[in-house]
């Protein structure tokens, strides 16, 4: 196994993390670090290697508050890449290791399990490029729907959201949440016309059915692609746990909000 993952690459100093000494994490911060860990893979596992840092801190910090981190059952996570050229659903679920479910505290990281787009086949969307794996995605990029919004529903989002309704059980919509990170072809636009078509993404999401707030759609920058495509890297590789074990809350405990972009 190569060593050295865990050192922030020297480019993106101005977001390397520190892993202090001191207690095991509580609940709430092994919380967080499920989402963001959820959000990181999702879109390495895309090739896209971008994650809502911020957005996904609000979603756990409200769930802990509301102790929905102690139910037992496996858990849901969605995640939607909207790139240049298309806009690609990826769905997780996830569970604390056996015997850390109901625990105080504790320094396990989740398991964490990608739903192929076979779990719901007839569903996935045919697009005339699949790219070099399989995925659930839709094409043209967003941008192009801009003063669209009907066929922004039917062409872009819906069949998505379908998918995802199939894939997550029926009882688990309400609580699962939905992200959605802009890239490329959403970066593009101008400030104004960008406001307006996430404008229709966010109404759209927000009838979706799944858990979702409108901080939970933005477009993010490189910065963001690069820390969480290192995330998730460290995270396949195995060399976080240690860290998480000995690791205090510390920031990620903020009760402040973080601003969205």
């Amino acid at each position: 196994m190569a060593k050295g993952y865990l050192e922030t690459p020297r480019h993106a100093a101005s977001y390397s993390v520190a892993y202090p000494q001191g207690r095991p994490w509580s609940v709430r911060a092994r919380s967080v670090v499920v989402q963001l860990l959820l959000a990181g893979l999702a879109l390495w596992a895309a090739a896209a290697a971008v994650a809502a840092l911020r957005a996904a801190w609000h979603a756990v910090a409200a769930a802990a508050g509301h102790g929905t981190h102690r139910a037992a059952a496996t858990k849901y996570v969605l995640v939607i890449d909207s790139g240049s050229s298309g806009t690609r659903m990826h769905a997780y679920n996830w569970t604390l290791p056996a015997g850390q479910q109901h625990a105080a505290a504790g320094s396990s990281l989740p398991v964490v399990q990608s739903i192929p787009p076979s779990a719901a086949a007839h569903l996935v969307p045919k697009t005339a490029k699949k790219g070099l794996y399989d995925r659930v995605e839709t094409q043209p990029g967003l941008d192009a729907f801009l003063g669209s919004p009907a066929d922004l529903a039917s062409i872009a989002l819906e069949p998505l959201l379908a998918w995802a309704r199939a894939v997550v059980p029926p009882g688990q919509h309400a609580a699962t949440p939905l992200f959605l990170l802009g890239t490329g072809g959403l970066r593009r636009l101008e400030g104004h016309a960008r406001a307006r078509l996430m404008a229709n993404v966010r109404e759209l999401l927000a009838g979706s059915g799944f858990r979702f707030r409108d901080s939970w759609a933005r477009v993010v920058g490189g910065s963001e692609e690069g820390m969480y495509g290192w995330l998730a890297l460290n995270y396949e590789q195995g060399l976080l746990q240690q860290q998480l074990a000995a690791a205090l809350p510390s920031q990620l405990q903020q009760q402040h909000p973080v601003p969205c972009q």
